[in-house]
């Protein structure tokens, strides 16, 4: 028998746990799943099958005291608790922090499976001593890793990053999905006409202060030869204008609903955050054959490139992409200087971006929601 499933997320738009939520939904769509959506905030970039249904807190949306996240959060709380009971649902999943607190809250007063996906790491609430972080660190070991959840983390190091706060049963490491044959059919389309250079590297993603984007910039503005095209917007947008200067080797291009037809053409993509959960922008540029730079951050890029080994100078390369120091500027720039002399596999890119198809990943999902233990 069909269960009814309940995808919970902060919003549809911005980020990749939004989208890896948005993912999710539309792979259990397509294999015939009872699904439905909540977003906490009434944003929706993604493409979500028109089949699903999309709740969200419609009545007092245009109320002062929605801005306030507290009171919004208390709402959406509310609110989940009223579709669990209306709509008879079985399983509720949540992706990112405030979702995953609100459906671990809510399990205390209504019996349903919950499942709880982290989608970052626990050190950045350990790193530097706040209220916010200490608050963050309490709700983690009492709500999340709570004995009444299902949890998952999307790597193993992830895993025992959290379980070192406190040790619980119910934790399943499972990667987001991709959906490749939609990304090559997208990369396909025709876009609207951009200026490109020649030859260019490319990031993807928001421009905020995690993903460093300011270090690839420094980079290029040194090794002029080489060119940057930067697809994304954020709120460090115009520091990152300045930032760059009249350096006509970087080109920004603002955020693009289908940003795959330029990133196909370039011949590497750049990831350079302090910070991840399981970045699928590398997934999606290996889809896509094309090779992966990015910086040693503490979850996601080592698992994706498949690389053990410790990287004795600057870098350390294979057949997918290369893996630089973490934050290491100097480290960026010596793959870069050294890009051309690198020999990369279409097979092996392809191949193991098919190890995340969405396929692949809803049969270990559909154990975790079938499952009766």
């Amino acid at each position: 028998m069909r269960k009814k499933i309940l995808v919970f997320v902060n919003s549809l738009a911005n980020g990749g746990g939004e989208k890896a939520a948005a993912d999710l939904a539309n792979t259990f769509y397509a294999h015939n799943e009872n699904i439905s959506i909540l977003i906490i905030e009434d944003k929706i970039v993604y493409n979500i099958n028109k089949g699903i249904k999309i709740n969200f807190n419609t009545g007092i949306k245009k109320n002062k005291l929605y801005s306030l996240p507290l009171i919004r959060d208390l709402v959406s709380s509310i609110h989940l608790y009223k579709i669990i009971k209306d709509d008879e649902v079985d399983t509720v999943i949540s992706h990112l922090s405030r979702a995953n607190y609100i459906n671990g809250i809510t399990r205390l007063f209504v019996r349903y499976d919950a499942i709880l996906v982290t989608h970052g790491s626990v050190n950045k609430y350990k790193s530097k001593l706040s209220i916010k972080n200490t608050i963050n660190l309490c709700l983690i070991k009492y709500i999340l890793l709570s004995s009444y959840c299902k949890r998952i983390f999307l790597t193993t190091r992830m895993k025992e990053s959290y379980l070192s706060l406190k040790k619980c049963d119910n934790n399943n490491v499972v990667t987001n999905c991709l959906n490749i044959r939609n990304i090559i059919s997208s990369s396909e389309c025709t876009q609207e006409e951009v200026n490109l250079p020649r030859d260019f590297f490319i990031f993807v993603g928001r421009l905020n202060k995690i993903k460093n984007v300011h270090d690839i910039i420094s980079v290029f503005k040194e090794v002029k030869n080489e060119s940057l095209v930067i697809l994304g917007d954020g709120p460090e947008l115009e520091y990152l204008r300045l930032h760059a200067g009249n350096s006509e080797n970087i080109v920004f291009l603002g955020a693009k609903k289908n940003p795959y037809p330029i990133m196909k053409k370039a011949k590497g993509l750049i990831l350079a955050s302090s910070s991840e959960g399981f970045p699928n922008v590398l997934l999606e540029s290996l889809s896509l054959n094309v090779p992966i730079i990015t910086t040693d951050c503490e979850t996601g890029p080592r698992e994706i490139l498949d690389i053990n080994n410790t990287i004795k100078e600057n870098y350390i390369k294979n057949d997918i992409g290369v893996l630089y120091a973490y934050k290491s500027i100097s480290g960026l720039r010596a793959v870069i200087k050294d890009f051309s002399s690198f020999s990369f596999s279409k097979h092996a890119m392809s191949s193991r971006a098919n190890e995340y198809d969405s396929n692949n990943i809803y049969k270990e999902y559909k154990k975790l929601i079938y499952d009766k233990s």
